[in-house]
């Protein structure tokens, strides 16, 4: 016909026409050809396994990109073979390096790092600093952010003064916006109560620092609020840990995981 061409499915070998402006690139005469041929060339490149599970070793095929998705569990034809051939129970080793026992867990709860709810809670992050559980002498636990509040901790659990970490909250005004502050920690010794944040030198220099500080000690006049760098964190004879293991050590010290020795 005129203004046609004549085209010979790839597939099927048929002969068809198409318009001039639609035959270039066309290579079959039907979608169900297209799409036969698509599938055979799938199936081309299917990789073949024989099943690893003993008491199937079918033979079976996947595509590439299931197989490098998941290459421990490709070799099995099924999911219901794959659990068959794992172990009911594994051994993992606890994260808190303080700690490091092994425990036994279920297979599913493989990714579980830690032995216990104490260690999971002691090691717990948040944020850009971690935070730990300290016990005190008589073995009350206080939630503390970071190596430098758990060493001022451990100089007030040592020295006999009564404190209580993160003990509420301080309300001020800034620019007619309502702001809250959480000082670190409430300290009840001779001098009387008073609220202690400890802070590295960085953020105290700092301008926004310095303004917040101001507001909450003017706008709550009844309460004094002092704050500590690391100079005087020194001063005050106070070792600051550097390892993460140093910092553990001091949360179990009273513990009977603190009679670890623990390498400085």
């Amino acid at each position: 016909m005129r203004g046609r061409i004549d085209i010979i499915c790839e597939r099927c070998h048929k002969i068809f026409s198409k318009p001039r402006s639609l035959a270039a690139g066309r290579k079959f005469c039907s979608q169900n050809c297209s799409l036969a041929q698509q599938r055979d060339v799938a199936c081309s490149k299917r990789i073949c396994f024989i099943c690893d599970n003993p008491t199937c070793k079918i033979e079976f095929s996947k595509p590439p990109s299931c197989v490098k998705n998941d290459i421990r569990k490709s070799h099995f034809c099924s999911w219901k073979c794959f659990q068959a051939t794992q172990p009911s129970k594994i051994t993992l080793t606890c994260k808190n390096v303080v700690c490091a026992k092994q425990f036994v867990v279920n297979a599913s709860a493989a990714y579980y790092m830690y032995c216990s709810k104490l260690c999971r809670n002691t090691c717990s992050e948040s944020g850009n600093v971690k935070w730990y559980s300290y016990f005190d002498k008589n073995g009350k636990a206080h939630r503390i952010q970071g190596g430098w509040e758990l060493a001022y901790a451990s100089y007030l659990d040592n020295a006999g003064v009564k404190f209580e970490t993160h003990p509420c909250a301080l309300y001020y005004d800034d620019g007619g916006k309502k702001h809250v502050y959480f000082p670190d920690f409430k300290v009840h010794d001779d001098l009387g109560e008073r609220y202690v944040d400890v802070k590295n030198d960085w953020l105290l220099s700092s301008s926004k620092t310095q303004n917040k500080l101001e507001r909450v000690r003017t706008q709550n006049p009844t309460i004094t609020l002092i704050t500590l760098d690391q100079r005087e964190l020194i001063a005050l004879g106070i070792t600051l840990p550097k390892s993460e293991e140093q910092r553990i050590a001091l949360c179990y010290k009273h513990t009977f995981i603190g009679e670890i020795e623990i390498k400085t």
